[in-house]
């Protein structure tokens, strides 16, 4: 399930910015329909000459979201809880922290086990 961030802002210059967290778009790629939509969208503030920027870190939120992340920002500062809401905003599928530490603690499979596996290789 495809999960696509448009933001629309005006520009000191009376330009719009549309920033997304979207993939620029490939010919010939299969999409979703979300994405779909957002490439119709997209292309609409293409044809009336708005500045389209693909790139997340330039989305508020998703910035906001990755920041919360990233342990040289405030991954650090923050609880497990919040970096998990932030996971899930993302659209990241991975287990939660809170999710890999009751599996160790009930003495259960490690979630996390086959990426430790993977990265030994």
């Amino acid at each position: 399930m495809a999960s696509i961030t448009i933001t629309i802002q005006d520009g000191r210059d009376l330009r719009v910015q549309v920033s997304t967290d979207a993939a620029r778009p490939v010919v010939g790629a299969p999409l979703t329909p979300a994405e779909q939509l957002a490439m119709e969208l997209l292309g609409t503030s293409h044809r009336r000459h708005a500045d389209v920027v693909y790139d997340p870190a330039r989305v508020p939120l998703v910035a906001l979201a990755m920041d919360l992340l990233h342990p040289e920002q405030l991954g650090l500062a923050v609880p497990a809880e919040v970096r998990d809401r932030a996971r899930r905003s993302l659209g990241r599928l991975a287990p939660t922290e809170a999710e890999v530490i009751a599996a160790r603690l009930a003495g259960g499979v490690d979630p996390l086990s086959h990426l430790r596996k993977a990265a030994a290789l």
